[in-house]
């Protein structure tokens, strides 16, 4: 488990395995280990999967940097380490800095595959109505995290995105941990809702085949996702996991494992000039 200092941040990874090499980000609260479970079902692949920061062991966020930058800068810095194309596979908002990453650096992609990827801004472009269901449906979570009520906003986001009284299924250790995280969530919001960083717009840039997956019983703001995505990526598919929630990499990792496998390669892109945006 190598650590070391990644474009200005503390950066602790989990490495092994022979194969593709296959770069593997996280969803928020989460880190590097909780891939173990699709690692396995994908045996024939080099892994590399980071601690994000704020996360696991890597170092915390920089308050003087927006979220996403910084995570974006070690992932770049992950990947510009290793030869040859890298598949790329993001779940949640690591699949939003997943998609950031095939776009500052197309040449270094082979496929990227985008687990349930919480990029609102593309529903609240392209499907209005289901945003607007969904800010409504979140308002408790958004007045908590106002007041800075962190405990019950943790409860609250971790309810809904890992099912129905799942918080009451954590130790107080993990209770614990997601509280102290929780803060990073709405820090996210420029870069998930507003796409300051103008994602939206070159989407048709993504130069290698991605595929974008979603359980079907996750909430209705990730398949509009989904199908925005889809419908402005050059190379995009879709595809829904039966019987899945939002956490569908941890319960169910075999259905997973066989959609990536499946998805074929593409050509290699022309060198870009490397740049982040």
């Amino acid at each position: 488990m190598p650590a070391t200092r990644l474009a200005g941040t503390w950066t602790h990874w989990d490495e092994g395995g022979a194969g593709q090499n296959t770069l593997f980000l996280h969803c928020a609260l989460a880190q590097g280990a909780a891939w173990r479970p699709l690692r396995a079902a994908l045996p024939h692949r080099h892994h590399i999967a980071p601690d994000l920061p704020g996360h696991g062991q890597s170092g915390p966020w920089d308050d003087a940097q927006e979220p996403t930058d910084q995570a974006l800068a070690m992932a770049a810095a992950l990947l510009d380490q290793r030869p040859g194309p890298v598949d790329v596979i993001g779940h949640s908002l690591g699949a939003v800095i997943a998609l950031r990453l095939a776009l500052a650096r197309p040449d270094r992609l082979r496929t990227l595959v985008l687990i349930e990827p919480v990029f609102f801004a593309a529903a609240r472009v392209h499907a209005p109505a289901v945003f607007a269901a969904f800010a409504a449906d979140t308002e408790a979570e958004s007045a908590a995290f106002a007041r800075g009520d962190w405990p019950r906003a943790a409860r609250l986001f971790y309810d809904r995105w890992s099912g129905p009284d799942a918080w009451q299924n954590l130790s107080l250790m993990q209770r614990a941990r997601m509280i102290a995280q929780i803060p990073l969530i709405p820090r996210t919001e420029p870069a998930l809702v507003q796409d300051i960083h103008a994602i939206l717009p070159r989407l048709a840039e993504v130069a290698c085949p991605c595929l974008v997956l979603a359980g079907d019983r996750s909430p209705p703001i990730i398949p509009a996702i989904q199908q925005a995505l889809v419908a402005h990526l050059p190379d995009g598919m879709a595809q829904v996991i039966e019987g899945a929630g939002h956490m569908l990499p941890l319960t169910h990792p075999g259905a997973v494992a066989a959609a990536i496998e499946r998805l074929p390669p593409g050509a290699q892109a022309p060198a870009s000039s490397g740049s982040i945006r």
